[in-house]
């Protein structure tokens, strides 16, 4: 069945203010088919197009890697996916003589003026493709000095994309013993679905659990709702904030179970440096203020680097905290990590 395509113009983001957004998206479902870039010398190449950047075209191929196309020789682009369009300000038509660029949808044609297009990029969302975006981590840390401790931690993060929906799902199980006793065993479960109603703005539910097989509180749960704000997500990184406002609950042992509302702020970052994001810097965390007397606060906050070495396996070093003040418990726990990950 051909799909149908939209031609949108957008209004500029606050860190482009001069620029000018296109956005091609097919409306219906097509099969999967190769982006074509026409060159003026007349050769065709296929493949899918990543990012336009100083200068050169980035096309992702089967048969020869990443290409990167000088921008000047690129003469026409065929897109069955969705693409991000950044204009300089103050488009006009384009002038006789002037060097053209063809872009072509189905049902849509757009033809710009070459040296006024200086982004071009698939979109993080928004595109009508279901996508899976993840990463598994396993940590072992052996210490041999006065105490013998062997620590083994695994975690995982997914994130599934389609349209205007995200859902975010994490799990981590740890264990660990020290001179053969085991003194730490826990595992935790986090989902969150945000909305997005515009290009920044969306709305969050989440509910997260956890289980803990050696301390007295051995039950948390949390659930809330609330808005979030994406300042960006692209090829150099993610920033977003958010807030939830909702229920949690702690189960003792040893004591009375605790029941309250919560506000929660939380925050996600990420950085990519070095060439094709070799390196990259991260923090995510969020800081929990009840609305009960005898819990102060809560911190649950993560910060490390993962450097890639091939592909899909990368390292990982990462420090976190997970802090509790209250009348009946006061801990800050802090726990360092290095491991290997696949990322997919």
């Amino acid at each position: 069945m051909p799909s149908l395509a939209t031609l949108e113009i957008l209004m500029a983001n606050p860190r482009l203010p001069h620029s000018i957004f296109i956005c091609l998206f097919s409306a219906l479902a097509v099969p999967v088919q190769a982006d074509q870039v026409w060159l003026k010398n007349g050769d065709r190449l296929s493949g899918t197009i990543e990012q336009l950047q100083d200068g050169k075209l980035r096309l992702a191929t089967k048969y020869a890697g990443t290409l990167s196309i000088r921008w000047p020789e690129v003469q026409r682009i065929e897109s069955t996916q969705p693409l991000l369009i950044t204009l300089a300000p103050g488009e006009q038509p384009p002038p006789a003589g002037a060097s053209l660029v063809e872009f072509k949808a189905p049902q849509q044609q757009r033809v710009l003026r070459q040296e006024q297009i200086t982004d071009i990029q698939q979109p993080a969302h928004f595109s009508p493709k279901f996508s899976w975006k993840g990463n598994l981590d396993l940590s072992l840390d052996l210490e041999r000095d006065q105490d013998s401790s062997d620590k083994l931690r695994l975690k995982t993060s997914n994130e599934f994309l389609k349209g205007y929906w995200r859902d975010k799902l994490n799990a981590d199980w740890e264990l660990q013993k020290t001179n053969g006793e085991r003194d730490r065993h826990n595992y935790g479960l986090t989902n969150s679905l945000d909305y997005f109603w515009s290009k920044s703005w969306f709305w969050r539910g989440d509910a997260s659990f956890s289980r803990d097989f050696q301390n007295d509180l051995y039950q948390e749960l949390k659930y809330g709702s609330g808005p979030g704000y994406r300042f960006y997500d692209d090829k150099s990184g993610r920033f977003e904030l958010g807030t939830t406002l909702g229920r949690q609950g702690y189960r003792y042992y040893s004591q009375p179970d605790l029941r309250f509302s919560i506000l929660t702020l939380n925050w996600d970052y990420r950085r990519f440096l070095l060439q094709d994001g070799l390196l990259e810097l991260y923090t995510n965390g969020e800081y929990s203020y009840p609305y009960f007397q005898e819990v102060d606060y809560a911190i649950t906050a993560e910060a490390g680097m993962r450097i890639r070495l091939t592909q899909h396996l990368r390292s990982t070093f990462s420090t976190e905290l997970d802090a509790l003040q209250s009348t009946q418990e006061s801990h800050s726990d802090w726990k360092h990590f290095f491991g290997l990950g696949y990322n997919w």
